[in-house]
């Protein structure tokens, strides 16, 4: 298996592994063809990291954030904003006001990047089914960590669910996160914000 920078021809693969892996998410609900636009944006911004972890032909992971949140989601906005509202159309119609609401939190989202510290965003972190348990995920993310730091990040960060999620809070925990603070959002759910100090893993 490697590990390698995704290519923009794997947009439409990125999205299907995205919509199976995370069913019902904020994103997911959007549309494949939003997703698409998102991992088309991830792939073609300086701002951006995207890898995916391949086994032959086979894409098995994939992990993708901006290094800069603020600046790659404005620019995204600029670039992508009129296909993204479009791409959306077929879910406004069927539930237009949650769709709706959902859109207009993904258009105007910056990144909740931590008050104190600037860095690094995993956006997003999935395997497929036949990957799982094999270690993908470790490995995307220390490949993440490391071209982030690379590309002058002190930090990382990403949100969570804190609720009903305890696997992956616990896998981000080994995988060296902090527990930064919690993010209360509309309609009562509670994200978990983790961070990790990227100059502290290399000393130690």
């Amino acid at each position: 298996m490697v590990i390698r920078p995704a290519r923009l021809d794997e947009a439409t693969v990125l999205a299907r592994l995205h919509r199976e892996s995370f069913p019902g998410f904020f994103l997911t609900s959007l549309g494949e063809p939003f997703l698409r636009h998102l991992y088309r944006g991830f792939i073609s911004s300086p701002e951006a990291v995207c890898l995916v972890a391949e086994d032959g032909s086979t894409l098995l992971g994939v992990v993708a954030g901006p290094v800069r949140p603020r600046e790659f989601f404005r620019g995204l906005l600029y670039a992508r904003g009129v296909y993204f509202a479009f791409s959306a159309i077929p879910g406004l119609l069927r539930r237009p006001g949650p769709v709706a609401r959902r859109l207009l939190a993904a258009l105007t989202y910056r990144g909740e990047a931590p008050a104190a510290v600037s860095g690094a965003l995993v956006s997003t972190v999935c395997v497929a089914p036949a990957g799982r348990g094999s270690g993908i995920a470790v490995r995307l993310l220390e490949a993440f960590c490391d071209e982030a730091r690379r590309r002058g990040a002190r930090y990382v960060y990403l949100t969570t669910d804190r609720d009903e999620n305890a696997g992956v809070n616990a896998f981000y925990t080994r995988a060296g996160f902090r527990l930064e603070s919690e993010i209360r959002r509309d309609g009562g759910r509670v994200m978990n914000r983790y961070l990790k100090d990227l100059q502290a893993h290399v000393e130690h």
